[in-house]
């Protein structure tokens, strides 16, 4: 997903949620001034990485200093009215340019396209941007910064960026896995190889020479069903293979296929899913052949020549950057995906290198205070294991071009660790600090103050669910729960979702907000004219959709009533299926990640005593106990799941809010998801301005994100809309999530400082750094603190 780089700061203390909400504000009731120094005081929990490389950080903590450091070639800002947001540029000078027809038939441009189609811009770079040093950056920069970030041996973690989302730079994916084989789609190789008919993939000397589709897709979740569906479709050529593209049993085959020229596996794709669809699926099934049908392709190895005629970054002159997607990107997204960055210093970034004799790289950059590059409004100035600080960066043109008057105030930022939150109340009412993000234990105390401040967030933490009635039943069979396999059931899972107050329990989530659907408040369905997506009849429809008549929002789900109505209903059909014996009892675990959160332990707490409460009502009548297995940090604990380790995981997804339609990447790809009953490849029909359309989750996805309904097809807000809520409510159904409650924070801040707004703007949040004003410097802030004893009354 796109990481954006707000010009604001974090307030840290996150009892390790894994993503990091913006801090409180209130109006502004001070003029600018420009006397004094004027210092900015906050802290943070956890554990700081140590390394804010744009090409290689890892979680919310780590990217605090970007937010500082470094800034984008447009920026989101408040509008003049400061109730929603502009773009601007920064470190360009302008809006980018549309110069697709320039290049078409170019970088895998249609020869077709035309101007305002989306696949080429050139953006002119603003000439005062330097490094923090005074090197000037040019678009040279860009490029060579570029090529690092997908540098195959330095292997960073954010070589993906623009390769999987509304951005996709051209070709970038040949130069970055070079050497490499992967599972890769038709359609992919046979626009790399250059060729203009699908049979030539047949020769491809860089693929296997099999055809292949995922083993786990919508025609059985075994090798012997796939094998008998297709001998009923005449299909005998059936072969199954690992992840390696080595033939092994269907037993323990990753991959199938039917055959090894595109001809014959395109013809047996099409029978097997009409034989296991109906003939009603024969037109869909000729389209899904291209979506579903891969070959394990071997990258070629390629030089920097190579890159520097086919990437699409190139500097045409110092001071003009041509960028080209793989796929249309409209104006809006090209502007909101590079308001981040992956620009970097790229003499020091390779003088900071090391490269091991299997030639790996590891780069310090920006790994401490004295490898630190800045070309934003900050630079670090200090680093220790106990906290970090900033000071301006001199070199910045945003203090001289008048484009920035009465912004960024700030003289100096200090974060200090402090993972106590007795601690952080106790320095934020002394006046240490000037910001306090409240937990649990402290929002009855000061959560009314006058200084209080909520700021929503898009990460809406869920249950998500290993509904494979295989893995439940391995965990059952090792002793590590009972009856999980009856977790299989459809209508058990709906029980549990019924069960769970959900405004209850965000009581001990300070600052959350209730929750039963996949996207919250914050995502916004036309960026243009900034329409709030749940505001939508669209998607007020889908609470209805999924938990029946009446129930309009997250309030009218919990119901105890329906609750053992649906465990009723499940018992019956497990008894039925010989899964489960009356009168036994029940133990789940479920994987979370830190045991010293109040908000994780208080949800297990409230998850045992809610279910059991029903349950105990239903047919069941019997006991559940909910284990926990703690620990499992990062894509570890979605890793946990998918493997069959737990029963369900308590996890977030969020971000991308001015682009819900590219968001569904994360519950519909291959790459992020983690449920292990789900595949993208099974269908969903959805329809259409009238007309039913059918197509496989992963290809709704891309269809919705830059294919013919994407924000450049010319496709109308209202019809993506309406596409959107279908899909989100489909997937809903598939209970394969439970959403619970969106996350947020509820922060005090100190009388010394002040912002322009009291309520959260979306995207641009209550503005952060660059908006912050003090009423006070650092010396008046000293003797106020004295004057009132260090006994601050933000109760008030």
């Amino acid at each position: 997903m796109n990481k954006k780089f707000l010009n604001g700061f974090l307030c840290l203390a996150l009892a390790g949620v894994a993503v990091a909400g913006t801090t409180a504000c209130t109006d502004s009731t001070s003029e600018y001034t420009n006397s004094g120094t004027h210092t900015l005081n906050e802290y943070y929990s956890g554990t700081f990485g140590s390394y804010w490389n744009p090409h290689d950080w890892e979680n919310s903590l780590d990217s605090v200093p970007l937010g500082y450091t470094s800034i984008g070639l447009y920026n989101f800002e408040f509008n003049d009215d400061k109730d929603g947001y502009k773009v601007v540029p920064e470190m360009a000078s302008a809006d980018p340019t549309d110069v697709t027809a320039t290049y078409k038939g170019q970088y895998n441009i249609p020869s077709t396209a035309e101007d305002g189609e989306g696949y080429a811009y050139t953006v002119t770079l603003n000439p005062d941007a330097k490094f923090d040093d005074g090197t000037a950056i040019t678009a040279e920069t860009y490029v060579e910064s570029y090529k690092l970030l997908i540098d195959k041996y330095y292997n960073n973690f954010r070589s993906t960026t623009y390769e999987t989302d509304n951005l996709q730079i051209a070709n970038s994916k040949l130069y970055h896995y070079q050497g490499e084989t992967s599972y890769s789609s038709v359609t992919d190789v046979y626009s790399w190889e250059g060729y203009s008919n699908y049979s030539e993939l047949d020769s491809c000397t860089n693929a296997t020479g099999r055809y292949f589709v995922n083993l786990s897709n919508s025609w059985g979740e075994t090798g012997t069903e796939i094998q008998e569906v297709a001998a009923a479709a005449g299909v005998t050529d059936v072969k199954f293979y690992d992840d390696d593209a080595q033939e092994t049993s269907a037993d323990a085959a990753t991959y199938v296929s039917f055959g090894t020229t595109w001809e014959v596996a395109y013809n047996a794709y099409v029978a097997v899913t009409v034989a296991a669809f109906g003939d009603a699926y024969q037109a869909s099934a000729e389209g899904w052949a291209y979506d579903e049908t891969f070959l394990f392709y071997t990258y070629p190895e390629r030089d920097d020549d190579w890159f520097d005629e086919n990437v699409g970054v190139k500097a045409l002159d110092d001071y003009t950057l041509l960028i080209v997607s793989d796929v249309a990107c409209s104006e809006f997204n090209f502007k909101y995906t590079l308001s981040s960055t992956w620009l970097v210093e790229p003499s020091k970034y390779v003088e900071w290198t090391t490269t091991a004799e299997d030639g790996t790289k590891t780069t310090t950059y920006n790994c401490s205070a004295s490898t630190s590059v800045s070309y934003g409004p900050y630079k670090l100035s200090s680093l220790t294991t106990t906290g970090f600080s900033f000071e301006k960066n001199t070199n910045w043109y945003g203090y001289t071009d008048g484009e920035h008057e009465g912004e960024y105030q700030t003289d100096n930022v200090n974060y200090k660790l402090i993972d106590d939150d007795e601690v952080a109340v106790m320095s934020f009412v002394k006046g240490d600090l000037d910001e306090l993000s409240l937990s649990s234990n402290y929002v009855d105390i000061y959560g009314n103050s006058e200084q209080a401040t909520k700021a929503p967030q898009s990460y809406t933490m869920s249950l998500f669910n290993n509904a494979d009635l295989s893995l439940l039943n391995a965990l059952d069979v090792a002793g590590t729960t009972t009856n999980a396999d009856c977790f299989s059931n459809d209508n058990f899972r709906m029980a549990i979702s019924y069960a769970l107050d959900r405004e209850s329990i965000v009581n001990s989530a300070p600052g959350s907000v209730a929750s039963g659907v996949l996207l919250n408040s914050l995502y916004i369905s036309d960026v243009d004219n900034g329409v709030v997506y749940r505001t939508t009849d669209a998607a007020k429809a889908v609470y209805e959709g999924l938990y029946g008549e009446g129930v309009d929002d997250v309030s009218d789900i919990y119901s105890v009533s329906k609750a053992v109505e649906y465990f009723n209903a499940a018992y019956d059909e497990l008894v039925e299926a010989g899964l489960y014996t009356a009168g036994e009892n029940f133990v789940f675990n479920l994987g979370a990640t830190n045991s010293t959160s109040d908000e994780y332990v208080q949800f297990k707490e409230n998850l045992q005593t809610m279910v059991q409460s029903a349950i105990s009502q239903s047919k069941f009548g019997s006991s559940v106990t909910f284990t926990v297995n703690w620990g499992k940090m990062g894509s570890e604990r979605y890793n946990a799941l998918l493997n069959g380790e737990n029963v369900f995981s308590f996890c977030a997804w969020g971000g991308n809010t001015l682009d819900p339609y590219s968001f569904l990447q994360v519950y519909f790809t291959s790459s992020y998801n983690y449920m292990p009953a789900f595949n993208p490849s099974d269908s969903v029909t959805v329809s259409v301005n009238g007309t039913d359309v059918t197509k496989s989750y992963s290809a709704w996805y891309s269809a919705l994100s830059s294919g013919e309904y994407g924000a450049a097809s010319g496709t109308d807000t209202d019809t993506r809309t309406s596409i959107l809520a279908q899909l989100e409510l489909a997937y809903l159904k598939t209970l394969n999530v439970i959403n619970i409650y969106s996350l947020g924070s509820t922060s005090l801040h100190s009388y010394k400082i002040n912002y322009p707004v009291d309520e959260y703007v979306s995207v641009v949040g209550f503005g952060g750094i660059q908006y912050l004003t003090y009423n006070m410097d650092d010396d008046g802030w000293s003797a106020y603190v004295s004057d009132n004893n260090n006994q601050l009354p933000y109760a008030g």
